[in-house]
Protein backbone atom coordinates (compact mmCIF):
# COMPACT_ATOMS: atom_id res chain seq x y z
CA UNK A 1 0.00 0.00 0.00
CA UNK A 2 1.21 3.89 -0.90
CA UNK A 3 0.73 6.48 1.71
CA UNK A 4 -0.24 9.29 -0.70
CA UNK A 5 -0.43 12.47 1.55
CA UNK A 6 -0.47 15.94 0.02
CA UNK A 7 2.45 16.73 2.78
CA UNK A 8 3.90 20.28 2.33
CA UNK A 9 8.37 20.51 1.40
CA UNK A 10 8.40 21.03 5.14
CA UNK A 11 7.22 17.27 6.62
CA UNK A 12 10.42 15.34 8.32
CA UNK A 13 11.47 11.77 8.09
CA UNK A 14 9.72 11.67 11.42
CA UNK A 15 6.24 12.74 10.43
CA UNK A 16 6.38 10.17 7.27
CA UNK A 17 7.23 7.59 9.75
CA UNK A 18 4.55 8.55 12.01
CA UNK A 19 1.75 8.56 9.03
CA UNK A 20 3.46 5.09 8.20
CA UNK A 21 3.29 3.78 11.49
CA UNK A 22 -0.57 4.84 12.16
CA UNK A 23 -1.38 3.13 8.56
CA UNK A 24 0.32 -0.08 9.67
CA UNK A 25 -1.77 -0.40 12.80
CA UNK A 26 -4.98 0.15 11.19
CA UNK A 27 -3.76 -2.31 8.43
CA UNK A 28 -2.89 -4.73 10.87
CA UNK A 29 -5.52 -4.06 13.55
CA UNK A 30 -8.25 -4.71 10.36
CA UNK A 31 -6.31 -8.01 9.76
CA UNK A 32 -6.79 -9.27 13.31
CA UNK A 33 -10.32 -8.42 13.45
CA UNK A 34 -11.03 -10.19 10.05
CA UNK A 35 -9.17 -13.27 11.74
CA UNK A 36 -11.15 -13.57 14.66
CA UNK A 37 -14.21 -13.03 12.53
CA UNK A 38 -13.08 -16.20 10.16
CA UNK A 39 -12.39 -18.26 13.62
CA UNK A 40 -15.77 -17.75 15.15
CA UNK A 41 -17.69 -18.64 11.42
CA UNK A 42 -15.66 -21.63 11.49
CA UNK A 43 -15.25 -23.39 14.93
CA UNK A 44 -14.20 -26.50 13.49
CA UNK A 45 -11.65 -25.29 11.31
CA UNK A 46 -9.77 -23.13 13.39
CA UNK A 47 -7.68 -24.97 15.20
CA UNK A 48 -6.21 -26.17 11.96
CA UNK A 49 -4.61 -22.90 10.36
CA UNK A 50 -2.86 -20.02 11.43
CA UNK A 51 -2.52 -16.51 10.11
CA UNK A 52 0.47 -13.89 9.01
CA UNK A 53 0.29 -11.11 7.31
CA UNK A 54 2.72 -8.52 6.48
CA UNK A 55 1.53 -5.03 5.50
CA UNK A 56 3.86 -2.57 3.95
CA UNK A 57 3.42 1.62 3.62
CA UNK A 58 5.76 4.06 2.41
CA UNK A 59 6.06 7.39 1.03
CA UNK A 60 6.01 7.89 -2.62
CA UNK A 61 8.96 9.82 -3.54
CA UNK A 62 7.99 12.93 -5.73
CA UNK A 63 8.34 13.46 -9.19
CA UNK A 64 11.78 14.56 -9.54
CA UNK A 65 13.19 13.15 -6.28
CA UNK A 66 15.45 10.44 -8.17
CA UNK A 67 17.59 13.00 -10.13
CA UNK A 68 19.03 13.78 -6.61
CA UNK A 69 21.61 11.81 -5.54
CA UNK A 70 22.71 12.16 -9.23
CA UNK A 71 23.16 15.68 -9.21
CA UNK A 72 24.42 15.95 -5.94
CA UNK A 73 27.22 13.70 -7.17
CA UNK A 74 28.09 16.31 -10.41
CA UNK A 75 27.94 19.41 -8.26
CA UNK A 76 30.47 17.64 -5.92
CA UNK A 77 32.59 16.54 -9.13
CA UNK A 78 32.89 20.08 -10.71
CA UNK A 79 36.19 21.77 -10.83
CA UNK A 80 37.53 18.23 -11.16
CA UNK A 81 36.31 16.90 -7.99
CA UNK A 82 37.77 20.14 -5.99
CA UNK A 83 33.57 21.64 -5.05
CA UNK A 84 33.49 18.07 -3.05
CA UNK A 85 35.75 20.36 -0.59
CA UNK A 86 32.56 22.68 0.18
CA UNK A 87 30.64 21.88 3.14
CA UNK A 88 27.72 19.10 3.05
CA UNK A 89 25.91 22.24 3.86
CA UNK A 90 26.92 24.59 1.34
CA UNK A 91 26.38 21.49 -1.45
CA UNK A 92 22.71 20.98 -0.27
CA UNK A 93 22.09 24.44 -0.14
CA UNK A 94 22.82 24.22 -4.13
CA UNK A 95 20.88 21.32 -5.19
CA UNK A 96 18.03 22.80 -2.99
CA UNK A 97 17.94 26.04 -4.92
CA UNK A 98 17.93 24.29 -8.56
CA UNK A 99 14.84 21.87 -7.04
CA UNK A 100 12.63 24.16 -4.97
CA UNK A 101 9.87 21.75 -4.66
CA UNK A 102 11.53 19.02 -2.94
CA UNK A 103 12.51 18.87 0.55
CA UNK A 104 16.23 17.56 0.59
CA UNK A 105 17.12 16.82 4.34
CA UNK A 106 20.76 16.34 5.30
CA UNK A 107 20.25 12.80 6.58
CA UNK A 108 20.65 12.39 2.62
CA UNK A 109 24.24 12.07 3.13
CA UNK A 110 24.29 9.08 5.15
CA UNK A 111 20.97 7.16 3.48
CA UNK A 112 22.41 4.04 1.96
CA UNK A 113 22.42 3.81 -2.12
CA UNK A 114 20.01 1.94 -3.77
CA UNK A 115 21.68 -0.14 -6.56
CA UNK A 116 20.94 2.16 -9.29
CA UNK A 117 21.81 4.91 -7.66
CA UNK A 118 24.96 3.40 -6.80
CA UNK A 119 25.72 2.59 -10.60
CA UNK A 120 24.86 5.90 -11.61
CA UNK A 121 27.08 7.49 -9.14
CA UNK A 122 30.33 4.91 -10.22
CA UNK A 123 29.48 5.73 -13.55
CA UNK A 124 29.88 9.82 -13.11
CA UNK A 125 32.82 9.20 -10.56
CA UNK A 126 34.46 7.12 -12.74
CA UNK A 127 34.24 9.67 -15.54
CA UNK A 128 35.50 12.60 -13.71
CA UNK A 129 38.18 10.76 -10.97
CA UNK A 130 38.73 7.44 -13.03
CA UNK A 131 38.24 5.90 -9.96
CA UNK A 132 36.02 3.20 -8.32
CA UNK A 133 33.58 3.90 -5.69
CA UNK A 134 34.32 -0.19 -4.05
CA UNK A 135 33.15 0.34 -0.32
CA UNK A 136 31.00 3.48 -0.49
CA UNK A 137 27.37 3.39 0.44
CA UNK A 138 26.51 6.74 0.97
CA UNK A 139 27.26 9.84 -0.58
CA UNK A 140 29.03 10.91 2.88
CA UNK A 141 31.31 8.48 1.73
CA UNK A 142 31.48 9.18 -1.63
CA UNK A 143 32.52 13.38 -0.49
CA UNK A 144 35.29 11.70 1.85
CA UNK A 145 36.43 9.27 -1.58
CA UNK A 146 36.46 12.34 -3.56
CA UNK A 147 38.39 14.27 -1.28
CA UNK A 148 40.95 11.45 -0.55
CA UNK A 149 41.74 10.89 -4.11
CA UNK A 150 42.05 15.22 -4.83
CA UNK A 151 44.49 14.78 -1.78
CA UNK A 152 46.94 11.59 -2.65
CA UNK A 153 47.00 13.25 -5.79
CA UNK A 154 48.11 17.14 -4.96
CA UNK A 155 50.77 15.44 -2.21
CA UNK A 156 54.24 16.35 -3.12
CA UNK A 157 55.86 12.37 -2.41
CA UNK A 158 53.79 9.55 -2.73
CA UNK A 159 55.91 6.37 -1.57
CA UNK A 160 55.03 3.34 -2.85
CA UNK A 161 58.23 1.39 -1.21
CA UNK A 162 57.36 -2.11 0.50
CA UNK A 163 57.46 -2.30 3.86
CA UNK A 164 58.43 -5.34 5.61
CA UNK A 165 59.25 -6.04 9.39
CA UNK A 166 60.79 -9.52 10.08
CA UNK A 167 61.84 -10.42 13.94
CA UNK A 168 65.21 -8.64 13.34
CA UNK A 169 65.19 -5.97 10.80
CA UNK A 170 62.36 -3.57 9.16
CA UNK A 171 63.05 -3.84 5.22
CA UNK A 172 62.44 -0.74 3.21
CA UNK A 173 62.34 -1.56 -0.43
CA UNK A 174 65.96 -2.69 -0.95
CA UNK A 175 67.02 -0.97 2.67
CA UNK A 176 67.23 -2.94 5.66
CA UNK A 177 67.00 -1.18 9.08
CA UNK A 178 68.73 -3.72 12.17
CA UNK A 179 65.89 -3.37 14.94
CA UNK A 180 67.79 -2.86 18.23
CA UNK A 181 66.03 -3.03 21.83
CA UNK A 182 66.39 0.94 23.19
CA UNK A 183 66.10 1.74 26.75
CA UNK A 184 64.19 5.17 27.78
CA UNK A 185 64.09 5.23 31.51
CA UNK A 186 62.42 2.22 33.07
CA UNK A 187 61.21 0.87 29.83
CA UNK A 188 62.88 -0.96 26.51
CA UNK A 189 61.43 -0.92 23.21
CA UNK A 190 62.40 -2.40 20.07
CA UNK A 191 63.13 0.11 17.78
CA UNK A 192 65.28 1.29 14.59
CA UNK A 193 67.40 4.40 13.97
CA UNK A 194 66.20 6.60 11.12
CA UNK A 195 66.53 9.75 9.96
CA UNK A 196 69.98 11.78 9.41
CA UNK A 197 70.02 12.85 13.07
CA UNK A 198 69.23 8.96 13.96
CA UNK A 199 66.63 8.83 16.00
CA UNK A 200 64.84 6.13 17.28
CA UNK A 201 61.58 4.88 15.51
CA UNK A 202 59.25 2.36 18.02
CA UNK A 203 58.45 -1.14 16.05
CA UNK A 204 54.94 -0.87 17.92
CA UNK A 205 54.29 2.53 16.85
CA UNK A 206 55.34 1.70 13.25
CA UNK A 207 53.36 -1.41 12.86
CA UNK A 208 50.55 0.15 14.40
CA UNK A 209 50.43 2.90 11.88
CA UNK A 210 50.79 0.73 8.77
CA UNK A 211 48.26 -1.44 9.84
CA UNK A 212 46.21 1.59 10.20
CA UNK A 213 46.76 2.12 6.46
Amino acid sequence: MALDTNQNKHTTYDDNANKIAEVRKLMDDASKREWEKWKAANPGLAEKFGYKTQNLCYRRRPSGFSKVIPRIVELMLQNRGESARKTQKEILATIQKELPLLNILPNIWTKPFQRWERDKVQLKVKDVMNTSITGCKTLSSVRKLIVATLDARSAKRVFKRPVAITENAVLVGKKTYTIEIHSSGKHQYSSIRVGKKRNWLKIELLREFLETQ
